[in-house]
């Protein structure tokens, strides 16, 4: 049996538009940092999976992704 906290549905789709974003060619950005590879990108997101408030910000027109502390 899994025993593992459960993430949330909302958690699964920031997480999987992060993704998205960031294999069409977005720059993703923490807090404004840019970050500069994948494994940082998910370093931001799994570190974030414990907060419930995070947020993501979307530029399409600038092709940028911020995720923002709560």
């Amino acid at each position: 049996r899994d025993r593992s906290p459960s993430r949330g549905l909302g958690d699964v789709y920031k997480r999987q538009g992060t993704q998205i974003a960031y294999q069409r060619g977005y720059k993703i950005f923490h807090n404004d940092k840019e970050l500069s590879s994948k494994k940082d990108v998910n370093k931001v997101l799994d570190k974030m999976e414990d907060a419930d408030n995070y947020m993501i910000e979307a530029n399409d027109k600038n092709k940028t992704l911020n995720i923002i502390d709560p």
